[in-house]
């Protein structure tokens, strides 16, 4: 997630498809409220978990060798620390307890102290060649097994979307690029047969849980090798289907404000966190899904999308993002 590049960055498929990545971040995030009261919700939900994240980090990751990568892992933590301190002691103000510890981050905030683990373990993970993604994902299936390795320091997700990270500054943006030329036709079918095995192969109630790659085999209730195949499973589907989601991105010059969408996703990321949190948590974003909710829920996200990457809140917010995150 970022802000800011140079101008080989900048090329409008890389912004369209970091617009349409954070976009589903925010919708996914509002799904949350409802996907224990709706069917509906919970499979769009299921849906959007089985790849977003990993088609983001993937993306992420192919331009995390450009610049100083210990700087950039300093930068995220400190913006880590910042982050969850502040919206920790809010959360616990409007709800009337503790304030969470730094080591167990609020609501989305795990994704900013997962950066320094990958930036910092990824060169050392690229030492190995060929054997670097496969390494990585036996890193991914043995964290399963111990119970400790959950959603304190986002230790889980970190070895578990590790694998994705790995993958894409292994290929970098050139060759990520390349899925342009994958025929719409095929990206297309491709995506809708996942998600339909994925629909048939893994129980709704278990999708959820699944997806969100926090939790210990014995936290899913699984024994033996059933956690590892499970995982794997999961990690095939989301690693085709965000190939399947680069195809389909155009390549063509974006309207105003998908362009500068994308080109701020790192603020949307962190400042929809405290909004879409802060409804949930005041119940003012309903638990059930009814006509009104949707399109309050929709408001939200489009004001969160308009606001977090308008000119003047960046510029307002500038020494937040004054290192690129590239």
């Amino acid at each position: 997630m970022t802000r800011g590049g140079g101008a080989s960055t900048r090329e409008p498929w890389f912004d369209g498809l970091k617009a349409l990545l954070i976009t589903l971040v925010v919708i996914g995030h509002v799904l949350e409220s409802w996907i224990l009261h709706s069917g509906i919700a919970r499979t769009i939900y299921n849906a959007i978990y089985m790849f977003h994240m990993p088609a983001f980090i993937v993306l992420t990751g192919s331009f995390s060798g450009r610049g100083d990568v210990l700087s950039k892992a300093l930068r995220f933590a400190a913006l880590y620390v910042l982050a969850q301190t502040v919206f920790a002691l809010w959360y616990s103000y409007i709800e009337g307890g503790g304030a969470a510890p730094v080591t167990y981050p609020v609501f989305a905030l795990w994704f900013l102290l997962a950066m320094p683990f990958w930036l910092l373990l990824t060169p050392l993970m690229l030492r190995f060649g060929i054997f670097a993604v496969p390494l990585s994902i036996v890193l991914a299936l043995l964290a399963g097994y111990v119970p400790q390795v959950g959603h304190n320091l986002s230790l889980s997700r970190c070895l578990v979307f590790l694998p994705f990270f790995v993958l894409g500054a292994q290929i970098g943006p050139e060759h990520l690029a390349r899925l342009r030329m994958l025929p719409l036709a095929v990206a297309v079918i491709g995506l809708i047969g996942l998600l339909a095995l994925s629909w048939m192969t893994i129980p709704e109630s278990f999708a959820s849980a699944l997806f969100l790659h926090k939790y210990s085999y014995t936290d899913l209730g699984l024994g033996g090798v059933y956690g590892p195949v499970w995982r794997i499973w999961a990690l095939v589907l989301g690693f085709l289907a965000a190939a399947f989601i680069f195809a389909q991105v155009p390549d063509r010059q974006l309207p105003p404000f998908v362009e500068r969408i994308g080109k701020n996703t790192l603020p949307i990321y962190i400042f929809h966190t405290v909004i879409v949190g802060t409804l949930q948590r005041t119940k003012l974003l309903s638990q059930s899904p009814d006509s009104a909710a949707v399109i309050f829920g929709f408001s939200v996200t489009l004001l969160c999308l308009w606001g977090f990457s308008h000119p003047t809140f960046v510029h307002a917010t500038r020494i937040l993002w004054s290192h690129p995150a590239r």
